[in-house]
């Protein structure tokens, strides 16, 4: 009668269904997206963003359902992240014909990319990867930052630039937390308990 287990098995039943409404919200937002950009009248815009939400439902579920996934798919998540992110700045630049420059996107990818397949290939425990990825996000914001600075014309751009600011924030503030509270520990026991997780998807 007292035994915490029925609360516990309460609490993770609650944290497992919040991952999944996570992934539905944005194919939600996807299919939104997709129903503007592709119609007659649509903008390229609209159909970046549709990309970046349905990238980022696929890359969320890699990450949240990796005890029911083949271990391939926990090393796509971070691959998703990038994507998701990446088409999402897209939908925002291109509204005034800006874009990241080519040069530095270059070097970042391959970067990236490459620092994410010696990290899968070695083996790397899921922290290294968590943290590649808290690392490699902000560097693609800040990119794209400055031509949204020179864009803004409207009061909707600098909404937009103020939210792509403060996400940047989000990602030392995490590697913070991450680090201080040992979420290390935590990532690599049952997923529902990790604080840094419950967060990084609020």
């Amino acid at each position: 009668i007292f035994s915490p287990w029925p609360l516990r098995l309460d609490a993770m039943i609650t944290v497992a269904a919040f991952f999944w409404v996570v992934p539905t919200l944005f194919l939600m937002f996807a299919i939104a997206f997709a129903a503007v950009g592709w119609h007659p009248n649509g903008t390229k815009s609209a159909r970046w963003a549709a990309l970046g939400f349905l990238t980022a439902a696929a890359g969320s579920i890699f990450d949240t359902q990796r005890t029911y996934l083949p271990p391939m798919f926990n090393t796509l998540a971070t691959p998703a992240h990038w994507i998701a992110v990446y088409a999402l700045l897209q939908s925002i630049l291109v509204r005034h014909d800006q874009h990241i420059a080519r040069i530095p996107l270059l070097i970042w990818a391959v970067t990236s990319l490459s620092a994410h397949i010696f990290l899968v290939t070695f083996n790397h425990p899921l922290p290294d990867r968590v943290l590649l990825m808290n690392i490699t996000v902000p560097v693609i914001m800040a990119m794209a930052f400055v031509p949204m600075l020179r864009s803004r014309k409207r009061p909707i751009d600098t909404v937009l630039v103020w939210l792509v600011g403060g996400a940047i924030i989000t990602y030392p503030l995490r590697i913070a937390m991450f680090v201080i509270q040992d979420q290390a520990r935590e990532l690599l026991g049952p997923y529902a308990w990790s604080q840094y997780s419950i967060i990084f998807y609020l």
